[in-house]
């Protein structure tokens, strides 16, 4: 879902997963909100896992059951920040 699409269905706050610079360094976050979307990003630690996750398994296509569920916690401390959906910046991010 694009931005102006979710502005439109009325999510003003997502939740941004991918490398750690995607989550730490604000280029989402500005574009987003250039749209009146506000972002929530995980806490350093959490940034960590995701940036593990990403680059020593989904890059060589592994998808392990425990990373999974790391992921979805991830999400659920997103939501519990106020996310009401959220963007994978990482093409093979999906839950």
């Amino acid at each position: 879902m694009t931005a102006d699409a979710r502005a439109a269905a009325g999510i003003d706050t997502v939740g941004v997963l991918g490398t750690k610079p995607v989550m730490s360094e604000g280029f989402y976050q500005d574009r987003l909100a250039d749209h009146g979307i506000d972002v929530v990003v995980p806490g350093p630690p959490a940034q960590t896992v995701v940036d593990k996750i990403i680059f020593e398994e989904l890059t060589y296509g592994v998808v392990r059951e425990a990373s999974r569920g790391t992921y979805r916690e991830v999400i659920d401390e997103l939501t519990t920040a106020g996310a009401e959906g959220s963007y994978s910046a990482a093409r093979r991010l999906s839950c």
